[in-house]
């Protein structure tokens, strides 16, 4: 669908608007069975029922003819057409390859993994404790502060008596 009106002419987007209006009216009055035959979603009862319905109804045996499914050979002679078109050979069966044998990786055992990991872990954590900010102290701890208030009230206001 196109969103912009200046790459279509007026004419053209009243034409695709009027199509589109027709289209969904038509699906709307479409017989949903007649979808679900070509997605193949139809039972074998309700393919017979249809059959059977479309025995009685000329337009509806022209609508089955239209929405059956295509069978291999249909498929085939439209693929190699399209093929034909394009100048591609199709290309013959393909040979299924023999199974290919399954070499399973070799274990490895836990035990010298396990050997070798533990002493660098430990290793690791020693290093992490000694070499943490603040882990050796030197210098004397930071000095306590006090406060003290020297002086009492003063009784007046103003200037001080002789």
């Amino acid at each position: 669908m196109i969103d912009h009106d200046d790459e279509v002419p007026q004419a053209d987007a009243e034409l695709l608007a009027r199509l589109g209006r027709h289209g969904r009216a038509q699906a709307a009055e479409l017989d949903p069975r007649l979808m679900a035959l070509a997605e193949g979603r139809l039972s074998p009862a309700e393919q017979a029922a249809l059959a059977a319905d479309a025995a009685a109804d000329a337009e509806l045996a022209r609508a089955v003819e239209v929405f059956a499914p295509l069978d291999e050979a249909a498929q085939d002679r439209i693929a190699d057409g399209v093929l034909a078109a394009l100048g591609i050979a199709r290309a013959g069966p393909v040979e299924e390859a023999p199974p290919a044998k399954v070499l399973p990786f070799r274990r490895r055992p836990v035990g010298r993994v396990l050997m070798a990991a533990l002493p660098l872990a430990a290793a690791a954590a020693i290093a992490v404790f000694v070499l943490r900010p603040g882990a050796v102290v030197d210098a004397p701890p930071v000095p306590g502060y006090a406060l003290s208030i020297e002086g009492g009230e003063k009784v007046q206001r103003g200037d001080e008596l002789p």
